[in-house]
């Protein structure tokens, strides 16, 4: 079971960083017209 909740928070947390991308309280944030989804590289970690 604990490798199942591993994967769990694994698949939370892209969930969250996906769903955290792509909201209003990200562009205020990171208020530049030249962000794209691919640049944030301390998220990705």
């Amino acid at each position: 079971m604990v490798q199942f909740n591993f994967f769990f928070l694994l698949l939370f947390s892209y969930t969250f960083i996906f769903f955290f991308r792509f909201s209003q309280f990200h562009e205020f944030l990171i208020p530049s017209p030249q962000t794209k989804p691919g640049n944030l590289g301390v998220l990705d970690m």
